[in-house]
């Protein structure tokens, strides 16, 4: 479970307490540096003489709830400020100050990656600004991406972030999908006449309606040969707008089981299996983060990697093998990034095999399947956190033996 409390793709709506000082200094588009599957993550610009300085975004007029979040998880890269190694042992090593609400806000921990930060909000109801103060005089460029909140739900959450991606892949290689042809129909009919290659779609299948400005998507419930009717999936039973001559398209949908509905046929469907605990790492380690400004942090134990199997079905009727082939390639692009976002934070995936196809058992309405397959490692976030106190002094003391 996630909420998007900022994307960073866009510079509109930040204001700097001294604009000589501090700036939006571009748009980044290297993929490296961007966080989830955003286009653009956003640059800063902090001159040498720019503590204590800060440039915000006043999100109070539509500030966002979140009760039911327990983390904020955002990336950020700095060209100066980059620690290699040492670690956070002390107050200086902090070069940013992060608030995101009216009273203290934490510090920024960097590293020498773009990586991404925790912080733990469970005390915190509403995020009504995001400001970015700096705590170093150094001149520097920092860049952010994709601040969410989220609430760890394992492994729905790993079928989402698995679904987004494929979503994501679809998009930059189908952005229309599949012309079937017009329509012509006025808001609220219940069924409509599609002239053009009806061939593709059948009941079950997933429809797009656009004529340019207004656009809506459907499901066939059922159909003759020309004339279809809707459910109550997606944008509903009837129409929402009025049309003339407007285009259709079909539609690839992605899903997973997470409350009964009706199947989609051509599809891509998710779901997995119980996962295997893998004995690797400690889970007695002490994990530290959400520092404040007087050095407090919160403490908390490692936590359990699981290895969870995803399956990823695509389906289609026999008689639809040209898409059924489209999408056991949208799937194998997805897989062969070996990367997937799954609550702001990025995860590395294994394909497990070969894709499997399965045809279906009947010669009428046939389905066939192509079945791929691949593993990803993820913890198990189970333990509570505490607050520690701030540490005020560190000694080190060494004595030689005789």
């Amino acid at each position: 479970m996630k909420l998007t409390v900022e994307d960073f793709t866009t510079s509109t709506g930040w204001v700097a307490s001294d604009a000589t000082k501090v700036s939006v200094k571009a748009l980044n588009e290297l993929p490296d540096y961007i966080a989830g599957y955003n286009t653009k993550s956003l640059v800063f610009e902090f001159k040498n003489d720019a503590l204590n300085e800060y440039i915000e975004k006043d999100l109070s007029v539509s500030p966002f709830d979140v009760t039911n979040y327990n983390e904020l998880v955002f990336h950020v890269w700095s060209r100066e400020h980059q620690n290699t190694g040492v670690g956070l042992v002390k107050a200086s090593d902090f070069k940013y100050k992060l608030d995101i609400y009216s009273s203290e806000g934490f510090l920024i921990g960097l590293s020498d990656h773009f990586q991404d930060i925790t912080f733990d909000i469970s005390e915190i109801n509403t995020i009504n600004k995001i400001r970015i103060t700096a705590l170093s005089n150094t001149g520097d460029f920092i860049l952010f991406s994709e601040m969410l909140a989220v609430k760890d739900e394992l492994p729905l959450d790993i079928f989402q972030g698995t679904k987004e991606a494929i979503e994501n892949v679809i998009d930059n290689n189908y952005a229309t999908q599949y012309p079937i042809g017009t329509v012509t129909a006025s808001a609220g009919d219940t069924d409509i006449d599609i002239t053009g290659n009806r061939n593709w779609i059948d009941k079950y299948a997933v429809i797009t309606i656009t004529d340019g400005v207004n656009s809506e998507t459907h499901q066939i419930a059922e159909n003759t040969e020309i004339n279809f009717k809707f459910n109550s999936m997606y944008n509903g039973n009837s129409m929402l707008k009025n049309y003339t001559a407007a285009n259709v398209y079909l539609k690839i949908p992605v899903g997973f089981g997470r409350s009964a509905k009706e199947i989609f046929l051509p599809g891509i469907a998710i779901w997995g299996m119980t996962p295997e605990p893998i004995l690797r790492g400690s889970k007695l380690d002490k994990i530290y983060d959400t520092y404040k400004s007087d050095f407090s942090a919160t403490e908390r134990r490692d936590a359990q990697i699981q290895n969870h199997t995803i399956l990823v079905d695509c389906e289609a009727r026999e008689t639809q093998t040209e898409i059924l082939a489209d999408m056991s390639q949208l799937v194998r692009n997805f897989i062969a990034k070996e990367g997937l976002w799954i609550n702001g934070k990025k995860f590395y995936i294994k394909h497990l095999g070969s894709p499997t196809f399965l045809e279906g058992l009947t010669k009428y309405n046939q389905i066939n399947k192509i079945q791929w397959e691949f593993s990803v490692e993820v913890k198990e976030e189970i333990y509570s956190r505490t607050t520690i106190p701030a540490i005020t002094t560190q000694n080190l003391t060494m004595e030689a033996s005789v």
